[in-house]
């Protein structure tokens, strides 16, 4: 059996999903590909694979000539359908109109329990496949001193990178990073190195799915510092791996100058969170879930 997997961009979340689940096939009557709908002529591509799955149904909306009775896709944010109104304490239910779209398709995946429940709560079928991280390619660095976050202007309302990390960072007296598309675009094979140089990475959204930056932070070590958006509470166990704090700046500050002033708490919370990655949360764990997402969806067909 043969599928063709479909990203946007190279090098984005979905296409590190994409390598990391190719590489972790290990089933032999089951040929994973790569494919880039923005790069790749997909209508000419599809014609040698047995079925398709595009990451991220908004995609779907652009390759109007997929069978979609041989096409797989998925859910791996809120903010489809909510106009921006999920927060870390409330969900939004997606409209009658997508669920029926949905619907039409071979199979739905999502990446995080909380859209499962969403999901499951009006009838629609899908199929919980929590995202992953390669632990052996990012990994701790030795000098950690730097706070960061990584995100894109666009998403600005969203993640609140430059309208709040970073002023809180500055008046804590703590450096800010970021790896940010417009302002200091850095490669998704540059990231480790990123990673390497952050004592703290902070996630202040308002929804996420289960954000792949995250994971990349927690597997190299950093100390999260991030709202409960997602199932980022899956993640982190607040205090002994990690912090979860409200959206408020203030409560952002004080976790920051609290960590400074604690620096042997800083490197257990360090140790505990890079554990926590290897055991739960590798591609060579959760890749597994993708594999039987697909497998179960196109057996018999």
């Amino acid at each position: 059996m043969k599928v063709l997997m479909i990203s946007d961009k190279p090098n984005w979340s979905y296409a590190t999903i994409i390598k990391n689940i190719t590489r972790s096939n290990k089933d032999t009557d089951l040929t994973i590909s790569y494919a880039s709908y923005k790069e790749d002529n997909v209508k000419k591509k599809i014609k040698s694979y047995d079925f398709f799955f595009v990451l991220g149904w908004q995609i779907c909306n652009l390759l109007p000539f997929l069978d979609k009775k041989r096409t797989l896709t998925g859910i791996h944010s809120h903010q489809g359908w909510d106009n921006r109104k999920t927060t870390p304490d409330k969900d939004v239910d997606p409209p009658a109109r997508l669920i029926k779209y949905l619907s039409g398709f071979l199979g739905v995946n999502v990446v995080s329990r909380r859209l499962e429940n969403i999901f499951k709560k009006k009838g629609l079928n899908v199929f919980y496949t929590p995202n992953g991280v390669n632990s052996e390619e990012f990994f701790p660095g030795k000098s950690k001193q730097n706070a960061g976050s990584a995100g894109s202007l666009k998403n600005e309302w969203n993640k609140g990178i430059f309208d709040v990390i970073k002023p809180v960072c500055q008046k804590t007296g703590v450096k800010f990073v970021s790896a940010c598309r417009e302002k200091n675009y850095i490669p998704h094979s540059s990231m480790p190195g990123f990673y390497k140089n952050l004592k703290y990475y902070i996630c202040f959204s308002l929804s996420e799915g289960m954000p792949i930056t995250v994971l990349e932070a927690a597997s190299a070590g950093c100390i999260i510092i991030s709202t409960r958006c997602g199932d980022i509470p899956f993640l982190i166990k607040n205090g002994e791996n990690g912090y979860l704090i409200n959206r408020d700046p203030k409560e952002l500050s004080s976790i920051l100058e609290f960590c400074e002033k604690n620096n042997a708490n800083c490197e257990d919370i360090s140790k505990r969170i890079r554990k926590e990655i290897k055991e739960k949360w590798d591609w060579s764990v959760n890749a597994k879930k993708w594999i039987e997402f697909i497998k179960r969806n196109t057996n018999g067909i």
